[in-house]
This record gives structure tokens, sequence and C-alpha cells, in this order.
């Protein structure tokens, strides 16, 4: 499990969107609904590349689950820049977190389709 180069990107991903989280998003504080949205699309973020660690077993899960990351991350990206926009805030760096965790996430997930690869090639040969 943790021997595979994967397994690396997926835990730095989780790492940067919870970092991103931390940062925050830009938001001025009043409207307490658009962050609850920001902190819940962020924390499904960091979570599920964490879960996604443990389902080794399982590559086309987890191709899929990874997958449906990227969607998550475009989310929290995009609540994050817009919650920048409309405070009128100046650059916040916490969008640029994400937008790292979006090319670790292609990393994992061109690991895993290469793992399957791999599986596959094992399997002609027996």
């Amino acid at each position: 499990m943790i021997q595979r180069v994967q397994t690396l990107w997926m835990v730095a991903t989780a790492g940067l969107v919870a970092g991103a989280a931390l940062i925050g998003g830009g938001w001025s504080g009043e409207g307490l609904g658009e962050s609850f949205w920001l902190l819940l699309i962020s924390g499904l973020a960091a979570l599920v590349p964490l879960v996604v660690v443990f389902l080794f077993r399982n590559r086309s899960r987890q191709v899929s689950m990874l997958i449906a990351e990227f969607a998550l991350l475009v989310g929290c990206a995009g609540f994050m820049v817009y919650g920048a926009w409309v405070a009128r805030t100046a650059w916040v760096y916490s969008p640029v977190l994400v937008f790292l965790a979006l090319g670790t996430n292609w990393l994992a997930l061109r690991g895993v389709l290469r793992d399957e690869m791999l599986v596959r090639g094992a399997d002609r040969i027996r």
C-alpha cells in the first residue's frame, strides 16, 4: 500500500486541500452559509484521497473515486475564487493549493492506471 507512488500523491492531495481549507477561501466571514458549503466540499475533497488509499485491491473503484475527486477539487477551487471575488480581497493562496492538488490527483490517477495496465499484462502472460 505505502510502497506505491500514487499513495504518496494521494496523501499529498489530501494535505494540500486540508492546507487550503485551513488558510481559508477568501470569505469575509459575513455569510456563514457560503463558508459552510466551502468547508463541506473541502472536507470531502481532503477525505476522499485518504479513503482511496485503502481501496488498493479494487483499482477500478480507485479510478472512479479519483475522477470524482477532480470534480470536488474544481468545485472547491471555484468556491474559493468566487469567495475572494465577492469579498473583494486581495489574491489569496488557498486556490493555488487546490490547483496544485489537482496536479497531484492527476499524478495519482496516472499511477493507478499504470498499475492496472501492469496487472493486465501479467495476467496475459499467465
